[in-house]
């Protein structure tokens, strides 16, 4: 029961001292710093309340909690304070040129989509043979009047194909020696290739003649009918369209 008594007694007398002797140092700190006083602590917590609220680039998510400080001004943030991408096609909205892609297309740096463009092979060029043949009277070389429309076609289809040919083939019957047939073959194969140049203003480089005489028959020579279809010139384009 003393014990405790002392005890108590002792714990009083410590704390009597300690009083005494820090007392005065104390008031002292307290008159060189008049700052510290009991307005540090709430000081000090407003301090920490202004700098949990700042915002500095202002885009409504508080600086400590933004994951994407520096955000332009007026650019739509999430709440961790990054540029939304509403689209969801993995480039922000603030970089977007596409907005609104609809989902699932594959798009380029700036949000657009880049269309595949399959490479499509041009059709070839199909070459294409105008033929016609210009009948000639027995022993002549003089185009009739008759057949003039028909070269004009001719003519005009050369000049939308600058690059084709001309062939012409001069033929005859079987009445005549094969020497004097031949000769009138190519009388009559120069007559066409004079017409085109000079009526039509044909290029005579484009055009090519030959004569065949009556090795190349296009009827039996045992009628009349066979040999008018005989004495001829077979006229030959050959172009190519698309």
């Amino acid at each position: 029961m003393f014990g405790k008594k002392f005890s108590i007694w002792l714990s009083g007398l410590v704390l009597w001292v300690a009083v005494v002797m820090f007392s005065p140092l104390v008031q002292a700190a307290s008159a060189e710093h008049p700052s510290w006083d009991a307005t540090l602590p709430a000081d000090l917590s407003a301090r920490v309340a202004r700098l949990n609220y700042q915002d500095q680039d202002e885009d409504g998510v508080y600086d400590h909690l933004d994951r994407c400080p520096g955000t332009a001004p007026g650019v739509p943030v999430d709440c961790c304070g990054c540029p939304v991408d509403r689209d969801e096609d993995g480039v922000r909205d603030n970089l977007d040129r596409c907005l609104n892609t609809p989902k699932g297309l594959a798009v380029d740096e700036w949000g657009c989509h880049q269309a595949t463009v399959e490479k499509q092979t041009a059709p070839s060029p199909r070459e294409q043979t105008v033929q016609f043949d210009i009948e000639f009277d027995t022993g002549s070389a003089e185009i009739k009047t008759g057949y003039h429309d028909e070269m004009k076609r001719l003519a005009d289809l050369a000049a939308q194909h600058p690059d084709a040919g001309i062939r012409v083939e001069g033929h005859t019957d079987d009445t005549g020696s094969e020497k004097y047939n031949l000769g009138l073959s190519i009388r009559r194969a120069e007559s066409v290739k004079q017409s085109l140049v000079t009526r039509y203003n044909m290029n005579a480089d484009r055009i090519s003649t030959e004569g065949f005489g009556a090795s190349r028959p296009a009827s039996d020579n045992a009628t009349e009918a066979g040999r008018q279809k005989n004495r001829r010139t077979t006229i030959l384009m050959n172009y190519f369209s698309k």
